[in-house]
């Protein structure tokens, strides 16, 4: 199997090893990564600007070097290069992650870069997996200072509970991937799957729905310029969704089809 993997923390981000690590495991690895962080930037692909390559090899779980690249792009324009011009050939599956902070509800899963680069790998016919680790207000703060993830430290032990759950996760999720729909290859899709900030000691991994929860204002003004500050979610609270399944100390799994997006016709004028 030729499996693509890819990010939008960059590589600076603890999270990224646990998975090229439980991806090698199950065949030929390239890693493209975004140059920097790249969060909230949904599918968004570059246009007017030359991107920046460079070679970045990492390694799997016995020292030995994995094909890397780093991208002055997206995590959508790493997937569209890491399919058509970065590897072998176009990958089986493409891996994303794992974003650092939880990637739940609609409004953050249709923003989130991670997601992004999935469904970019979608439109390219590959079938996708999205991991996201959730932390809580200090661990997020540590991520955003670039702490370093040292063991005891949430970031650390997070990174360290990744790896012994990734594999663990991939052996559920990819007869499902990589099984497609009504056995239509022209309609590979996205599983979006997080980790919560506690795991159960009974923990499952859950098929549910994204929340309908929404944010507003992002941004603070500062003058003549804006800055982004972060917004709290605005919660549904439906039953039996990602933000639910998360609360309870258990991993969540959701299905995003984007061959799906815009195929609900209804007429126009009265009824």
């Amino acid at each position: 199997m030729r499996i693509l993997v890819t990010n939008d923390d960059g590589p600076a981000s603890p999270f990224v090893a646990p998975l090229v690590r439980a991806a090698t495991s199950l065949g030929s690895v390239t890693v493209v990564l975004p140059d920097t962080e790249r969060s909230w930037t949904a599918k968004a692909m570059t246009r007017y600007a030359d991107l920046p390559l460079a070679r970045r090899d990492l390694q799997d779980g016995d020292g030995n070097a994995v094909t890397g690249f780093t991208l002055g792009g997206t995590p959508a324009d790493c997937a569209n290069a890491g399919c058509y011009l970065l590897g072998p050939g176009l990958p089986d599956l493409v891996l994303s992650g794992v974003n650092a902070g939880e990637n739940t509800g609609v409004s953050y899963a249709s923003g989130s870069g991670t997601i992004g680069a999935c469904l970019e790998a979608n439109i390219a016919l590959v079938p996708a997996i999205a991991f996201s680790q959730q932390l809580t207000p200090a661990g997020f703060a540590s991520w955003a200072a670039r702490a370093p993830a040292e063991p005891g430290t949430e970031l650390g032990d997070a990174a360290a509970r990744l790896d012994r759950l990734l594999p663990a996760l991939l052996a559920d999720l990819l007869p499902e991937t990589l099984r497609h729909p009504d056995a239509n290859p022209a309609r590979p899709v996205t599983w979006s799957v997080n980790v919560p900030a506690r795991l159960a000691s009974d923990w499952r991994l859950v098929p549910c729905a994204l929340e309908r929860a929404r944010y507003g204002s992002c941004f603070e003004r500062r003058g003549d310029a804006l800055r982004h500050r972060g917004a709290a979610a605005i919660r549904s609270r439906g039953a039996d969704t990602d933000i639910e399944v998360l609360a309870g100390g258990c991993v969540s799994v959701t299905r995003i089809d984007p061959w799906a997006m815009g195929q609900d016709i209804r007429p126009m004028g009265p009824a």
